[in-house]
């Protein structure tokens, strides 16, 4: 099995909100067999392509199996594959990942990640609503902007 990296808790994926939902999927009937005219339903709001994208790149990790006319089937635990995408109920971890974000992606190296799992980190955290972004003009140069993130209200409630 390929690294993924338990600080970020994010292995290299470009929707790793979408790889979260097809494990849970999966992990509710570790032994069966999902064909992709089962799981795309579920996952219409991402597409087909997408999904099917996810898929393959779950696959190339060991996360599931593929078997041709039968579909694709979790080879982890159940267990593990949940706690893969923990974070996302955890307020904590989810704080450190922002303060992660507010220092940038130099910060984030120092946990074993790069710069692109640093951006897919950033993208799942708007998509849970934990943090916002918003770009900014520098103010000696203002045809140049920064992004900055922050907090949400419903972070700052939690």
């Amino acid at each position: 099995m390929k690294t993924y990296y338990p600080s970020l808790n994010c292995y290299p994926s470009s929707y790793p909100e979408l790889s979260g939902k097809l494990l849970a999927l999966l992990a509710k009937a570790p032994t069966e067999w999902f064909k992709p005219v089962v799981i795309n339903p579920h996952f219409l709001d991402y597409g087909s392509v997408r999904t099917r994208n996810e898929l393959k790149n779950l696959l190339a990790h060991g996360f599931i199996r593929h078997r041709a006319g039968k579909g694709y089937q979790l080879t982890i635990a159940p267990e593990e594959a949940v706690r893969l995408f923990a974070y996302r109920d955890s307020l904590t971890k989810a704080r450190v990942i922002a303060q992660i974000l507010h220092n940038g992606s130099t910060y984030a190296r120092q946990f074993g990640g790069d710069t692109s799992q640093f951006l897919r980190a950033v993208r799942s955290l708007e998509e849970q609503g934990v943090i916002e972004s918003s770009c900014l003009p520098v103010p000696t140069v203002p045809h140049i902007k920064r992004r900055v993130y922050t907090f949400t209200q419903r972070a700052k409630k939690q």
